[in-house]
Parts: structure tokens; sequence; C-alpha cells
């Protein structure tokens, strides 16, 4: 309906066909339309606080995506097959040193 014959309807009515017409637009399609008709300096702190929600959002998609690590098993005759299977030079531990002294708690 163009937008002249809205105002015959009176402004009552104007709004609310107005308001009417905003439900029936999508909030990318609301966005877009605001976008369109907002200044730059506006936009350079819309587009900062979009860059931050999504950030946040992203963060609590990450926190409630993450799951309990399975518990890890060896494979089944893991041990079987690899026990004294090391081919390269004999393995022999380094001199560890003296203890150290620790405080008591």
């Amino acid at each position: 309906m163009p937008t002249d014959k809205l105002k015959l309807l009176g402004h009552a009515h104007y709004q609310v066909l107005a308001i009417h017409q905003k439900t029936l637009m999508t909030a990318k399609e609301q966005l877009l339309k605001a976008i369109e008709q907002a200044p730059d300096p506006l936009l350079e702190e819309v587009l900062d606080f979009l860059l931050f929600i999504q950030s946040r959002h992203n963060l609590h998609q990450l926190k409630s995506s993450t799951h309990q690590p399975q518990k890890r098993q060896w494979s089944p005759h893991f041990f079987e097959l690899t026990a004294g299977s090391w081919q390269g030079e004999p393995l022999i531990r380094a001199e560890q040193g003296e203890q150290l002294d620790r405080d008591s708690l």
C-alpha cells in the first residue's frame, strides 16, 4: 500500500501498519534497511558491537560443544605386538643427580 494512502488512514492506523510491516520483515532485512539510512560513524559503532557479539556467541558455542574426552585405550594386543620390537640404539637412562630436599607442606 503506498505511503500517501496510509497517511489518509490516520496517524494511529499508519503506526499499526508500519509495525505490522516490520514484523513481516526478517531481522536481517530490518538491519539492512537501517544500515542504508545510518551515518558512517554510527555504522562503525554498530560493526564493532556486532563483531563483539559474534565473538561472544562463538565462545559460548565452543564452550557448549566441548564434550568429555573419550577414555583412551590401547588397541587390542598392542603390547604383544610391540614388546621387544625396538631396533635402535639401546635405551639407557642417564644419571638423574641427587634428589632435591623440598620443604614439607
